[in-house]
């Protein structure tokens, strides 16, 4: 387990604790990358990443640093087979006597990050440190003090050090800051602790990755389709990946009238195929209103099914009970999209355009449609 000793402390507090050197500016730049490439995978606030390696390894100027690209004093442990370095740390022998301990040492710096975030989210480790991953992923001050009182470190003022280079060095820019859109999109809200845009009108999936500077592929792969599509207006389009279960307050989440299992994964930033094995459905089966979907835990019971009527057929020869011609209209919700309305009504996207004279797939959130 990794630990910050007083002996760490005392050393480079002096130095490099509260001072803005080159040396840290340069630390900073040359890792800040890497730190919010761990953030986007597994959410662990950039400015955190950053502050535990500058204190850790002294900017990067530590012997455990320099000599074993070990930047968060990773010790060797029991499962440990890779290469090694010894450093007296905190150990010491049957008489007292400080010894050297075993430190893991790592092929590059890079790889001494992700391998913190490793350790960070082991889930042997979940009873420990699983909490830090349900606060806010730019709550840098909530970090600090979860990581002190998880026992990360040994150091009392452990919390108070992370605030402070962070704050001193502006760190917390960073953690809404992504490697895969524009810095400077001002609209990007955090949903589920994903950068997300809402969708404005006349929008597709195309136009959205030209406007975020995304690769059309991959804001697909974000937000679980397979081809460009129009996009409902107000519903939120991921400019990251979404998570595999919700991080926010919400456990559950109760179906209204129209909702699909897929707008419920837009809606709080969960991956589709595991909001479907969370419940215990099958890829395409649609929950019925009222019903409660988990957004957390797999339950123990599958929700109820909405149930498929089949469509009302006029039949020519009664006389007595004549069709009804007063239309039925649907209110577009978000999430909605023309297939998923034709699919609720029992009708082809085709036939739904046909009967309101729609020109093209897009609709707009409040638009009422005719669906008899």
């Amino acid at each position: 387990m990794p630990r910050l000793t007083f002996f760490l402390v005392l050393c480079f507090m002096p130095l490099f604790v509260w001072a803005q050197s080159p040396t840290r500016q340069a630390y900073i730049a040359k890792y800040q990358k890497i730190a919010i490439e761990e953030m986007e995978r597994a959410g662990i606030p950039a400015s955190i990443k950053l502050a535990q390696g500058i204190l850790e390894s002294g900017d990067g100027k530590s012997s455990l640093a320099v000599q074993a690209n070990n930047h968060f004093g990773m010790k060797c442990g029991s499962s440990w087979t890779g290469p090694t370095y010894y450093l007296k740390d905190d150990d010491f022998d049957a008489n007292g006597n400080l010894i050297k301990s075993c430190f893991r040492k790592y092929p590059n710096p890079e790889y001494s990050y992700r391998a913190h975030t490793d350790f960070l989210t082991d889930p042997k480790k979940a009873y420990r440190y699983g909490s830090l991953f349900d606060l806010d992923a730019t709550d840098y001050k909530a970090w600090a003090h979860g990581l002190k009182k998880a026992g990360y470190a040994t150091n009392p003022k452990y919390a108070d050090l992370l605030i402070g280079i962070i704050e001193a060095n502006e760190l917390y820019r960073y953690d809404r800051m992504s490697t895969e859109i524009p810095a400077a999109v001002s609209e990007a809200r955090l949903v589920n602790q994903i950068r997300a845009i809402v969708v404005g009108p006349n929008e597709t999936m195309a136009s959205l990755a030209r406007k975020y500077e995304v690769p059309l592929k991959r804001l697909l792969k974000y937000n679980d389709l397979k081809r460009d599509r129009p996009v409902p207006e107000g519903q939120y389009v991921f400019l990251q990946a979404k998570r595999k279960k919700s991080r926010g307050r919400e456990k559950y989440h109760t179906v209204k009238a129209g909702e699909e299992m897929y707008s419920i994964s837009q809606k709080y930033g969960i991956k589709l195929l595991p909001l479907y094995k969370k419940n215990r459905l099958n890829v395409g089966q649609e929950v019925r209103a009222g019903e409660k979907v988990s957004l957390k835990k797999k339950v123990k019971s599958a929700p109820r099914l909405r149930s498929k009527t089949a469509p009302v057929k006029p039949n020519p020869g009664n006389t007595n009970n004549p069709p009804t011609n007063k239309p039925k209209i649907h209110k577009v919700i978000s999430g909605d999209t023309l297939y998923s309305i034709a699919r609720q009504y029992n009708l082809t996207v085709a036939q739904l355009k046909k009967m309101n004279n729609l020109s093209s797939d897009i609709i707009r959130l409040g638009q009422e449609l005719r669906v008899r």
